[in-house]
């Protein structure tokens, strides 16, 4: 079972401690930007490894060196903590 959504209040006071993070169409968006296309294909992977473990999966953009990652939880139609624990795990992984 999912947890549930998260209040505008508590969106906006978890995303006041992700900078590279921001609200764009309902989801928790992130571009980062790596040295090169192998970097950012690592990065890909390392994400998709993490995401399957969560059982949480982001859509991902990938434009040669540059990595757009976005969370929502799709059956809740939200944001909940899970799509924070993700975008965390994104920004240990996209340093």
């Amino acid at each position: 079972m999912r947890p549930p959504l998260l209040s505008d209040e508590e969106i906006a006071s978890r995303l006041s401690t992700r900078p590279q993070w921001f609200l764009e169409r309902g989801q928790l968006t992130r571009t980062a930007e790596a040295k090169d296309f192998p970097t950012v294909m690592q990065w890909v992977d390392a994400i998709a490894e993490v995401a399957e473990e969560m059982d949480h999966h982001p859509d991902i953009d990938v434009r040669w060196t540059k990595l757009r990652v976005s969370v929502k939880t799709h059956d809740k139609d939200g944001l909940t903590i899970l799509d924070f624990a993700l975008a965390d795990r994104v920004d240990q992984i996209c340093q």
